[in-house]
């Protein structure tokens, strides 16, 4: 049995829910006592925004921005969207920050992808200094305030922030600055070895690494048919290999033959050859995949791991992304 407090909801960067329909799913999760809902930002919508609307129609679950990308937004408007959503949610948000994708950086928002892990130290530390609602004079290598202040005092200056990654860089700096650190795809050996970049950035800034969350996003899909949430795993992980970011991801843990060929794939744009090039091998490894019983026993293996939060994305092998997210929440919280 997996203890459900340690699950939250992941909702998906370009998901095609309703803004209601995502309220909805985070009611049953806060009804079958999920810890949280974490929402992605992509294309479907500013992310502080749908926390408000989150915000307003949930009253006990953790609410989490997960992640927020740091090269799109400056420090300033990331510290008053937190404080924000944290009065709104009275005291229940939780700061995600991540570099996000070099050619979305580029080709989307049409900014430079610039040394995104100095920007992730100098946001925390500007968002934790800007949420004492004291006066914030800041000389950064990036950022330079003066004299900043929000106007009304926030209602909570220790809001969590965890730092999203994969590289042992930025995982050190999570254990250095963090609350917490968020991976994806994880494994049991990115797990343990997030936990020792942790522990090794917690000791260069002497904290207790114990205090230092884990948490993943686990890519999920249930289906009676066995095969068919295989097969749609496949397409998912195949979807997500069009980004050099997480081919690398891929190769660390031993995939680099299926990378080769997903690279090859996706410079044809071929979507039918970049799935055929994700193994079963890879599913059972970088996903939770099959029956309930399959999904929960993988899931627990990961929290056995050391994972603290399991952060289920969802995923239809048919149907809708609404009814996955509600059966999937069904089947492991029953």
């Amino acid at each position: 049995m997996i203890a459900v407090e340690s699950l939250a909801l992941g909702i998906d960067p370009n998901t095609p829910l309703s803004v209601a329909d995502m309220v909805e799913c985070t009611r049953l999760a806060e009804s079958r006592n999920f810890a949280a809902t974490w929402v992605a930002e992509g294309r479907r919508g500013d992310v502080f925004a749908l926390l408000t609307a989150l915000a307003l129609n949930t009253r006990r679950i953790q609410l989490g921005a997960g992640i927020v990308p740091v090269l799109v937004r400056s420090p300033w408007v990331v510290a008053m969207g937190t404080a924000v959503v944290d009065e709104v949610s009275q005291r229940r948000f939780m700061l995600g920050l991540g570099a996000g994708h070099k050619t979305v950086i580029e080709d989307r928002h049409g900014l430079r992808y610039d040394r995104p892990s100095q920007r992730m130290r100098e946001m925390t530390e500007i968002v934790r200094r800007a949420l004492t609602g004291d006066i914030v004079t800041f000389n950064g290598e990036i950022f330079k305030l003066k004299e900043a202040q929000l106007c009304v005092p926030p209602v909570r200056r220790d809001v969590p922030i965890y730092i999203a990654g994969i590289g042992p860089r930025v995982l050190e700096l999570g254990g250095e600055v963090g609350d917490g650190v968020f991976l994806i795809f994880a494994t049991e050996r990115s797990i343990r070895s997030a936990m020792s970049q942790v522990r090794a950035g917690a000791k260069r800034a002497k904290r207790d690494p114990r205090e230092i969350d884990v948490v993943s996003y686990i890519f999920t899909c249930i289906a009676t048919d066995r095969q068919a949430a295989v097969r749609a795993s496949r397409k998912t992980i195949a979807y997500f290999g069009r980004l050099e970011h997480y081919r690398n991801l891929f190769t660390q843990e031993g995939f680099a033959k299926e990378v080769a060929l997903l690279k090859e794939a996706w410079a044809q744009n071929d979507a039918t050859r970049a799935t055929q090039a994700v193994s079963d091998e890879m599913v059972a490894t970088l996903s939770a995949s099959g029956s309930a019983d399959d999904v929960a026993g993988r899931i627990k293996v990961l929290l056995d791991a050391g994972l603290k939060q399991a952060v289920i994305f969802p995923f239809a092998a048919d149907g809708s992304a609404k009814e996955a997210i509600t059966t999937t929440i069904e089947a492991l919280s029953s």
